[in-house]
């Protein structure tokens, strides 16, 4: 059924088809993201950083940043620093740090810091986006 964990190999398999609209990759992603606790930062993970599709990896970004944790914090940098990503997937990523609380938006934030020591118009927008994510805590 739609819904439960019965449904993931199922969705799974869209994801990986590679002629699929990207409409349906990211209903698919979103469903999986909904629906899969346990092992999701493992599935997301490889999904960020090599999926073909811009959607799916915009959907990852965020699955990540809803698990949280160390782990995703590292994952959410990598893919943030890496320049062969597309700008929307990075803002994505930054937002998705952004969002990661308590003792990890410090540590967000000096990611984000450093990265943002490029002068470059992009950088600052995704700095700004992530700004606005961590609210009251802020880019130092």
């Amino acid at each position: 059924a739609i819904g439960s964990v019965e449904a993931l190999p199922a969705l799974r398999q869209v994801i990986r088809r590679p002629n699929d609209h990207e409409y349906v990759l990211w209903d698919a992603a979103q469903a999986v993201r909904t629906i899969s606790r346990s092992g999701a930062l493992q599935y997301f993970t490889p999904l960020l950083e090599q999926h073909w599709s811009t959607a799916v990896r915009e959907v990852a970004a965020s699955a990540v940043g809803d698990i949280g944790g160390g782990e995703a914090l590292l994952v959410l940098k990598k893919v943030f620093l890496q320049r062969d990503q597309t700008h929307r997937v990075r803002e994505v990523a930054a937002l998705a740090l952004g969002g990661i609380g308590g003792a990890e938006a410090a540590e967000a934030v000096q990611v984000l810091s450093e990265a943002f020591q490029h002068e470059n118009e992009n950088f600052r927008a995704l700095r700004d986006a992530a700004a606005i994510a961590l609210g009251e805590t802020g880019l130092v």
